[in-house]
């Protein structure tokens, strides 16, 4: 999936290549369906903003069919690339060009915001309780996950899945580079032209301009303004180590 490119050229000559973010920030919010009778828009309100709420309420397990049910259509491999656009229009209040007939995302109840000129690769996962941001010229390979939601640590407090659940935000910055197969949990700011090494599990926070890898990720290299990279653990085993981590 690819955002609309109406941005400034993202060529590397570019003197604003790595400045803020080009407005407008494109924000998508979800396509809720009417309330029924009995529901509210209670546990809703409640998850987005990062506070307990109960993932089963009547009126987000009911968004979330939905969700399914457009999601399956979405994937048809019979959908022409219209078609597809209109479905996906269906979930996010979002344009995309050059719409691929694989999984892109699982949209469920929150917000999303995108930046210009992002590549999402095939089959990943977004599980947004919470609002996930992403900046533009951001490339997010295959199989990524992303995940803004959490349970109880206490098996008492979690009570199966009767417990409150909580979810908190994740923020991409611009030119950001995701391997294939990474894992982003709740909470994480991902710095502006990061690089996240592919098969990552992501559990704390990611500096500008760095490269991390591993499960958990770890800081490898830093990437200086004049396009030099770094090796911030000197040479030998991290470096013989990062030869053999690929991005894609």
């Amino acid at each position: 999936m690819m955002t609309p490119s109406d941005a400034p050229s993202s060529d590397a000559s570019h003197p604003d290549r790595f400045a803020p973010d080009y407005p407008p920030i494109c924000s998508l919010q979800p396509q809720l369906p009417e309330l029924e009778e009995g529901e509210s828009l209670d546990e809703y309100n409640r998850s987005i903003i990062g506070r307990p709420y109960q993932g089963f309420d009547p009126f987000l397990v009911r968004a979330r069919e939905i969700c399914y049910d457009k999601l399956d259509k979405f994937n048809s491999p019979t959908l022409k690339g219209t078609e597809r656009q209109a479905f996906l229009s269906g979930l996010v209040s979002l344009t995309v060009r050059n719409p691929r007939g694989h999984t892109e995302s699982v949209a469920l109840t929150s917000s999303f915001k995108f930046g210009r000129e992002i590549y999402v690769g095939p089959g990943c996962t977004f599980i947004d309780v919470a609002p996930i941001c992403i900046g533009s010229r951001t490339q997010i390979g295959p199989n990524t996950e992303i995940y803004t939601s959490n349970h109880p640590i206490s098996p008492e407090e979690r009570n199966g899945c009767c417990g409150p659940e909580t979810g908190e935000p994740v923020i991409i910055g611009t030119d950001v580079w995701i391997g294939a197969g990474s894992i982003i949990l709740r909470g994480i700011t991902i710095g502006d032209g990061a690089v996240v090494g592919a098969g990552s599990v992501v559990t704390r926070n990611v500096e500008s301009r760095t490269v991390v890898a591993g499960n958990p990720a770890r800081l490898l290299k830093r990437i200086e303004k004049d396009g030099r990279v770094t090796d911030v653990r000197g040479t030998g085993g991290v470096s013989s180590y990062l030869q053999g981590v690929q991005v894609a």
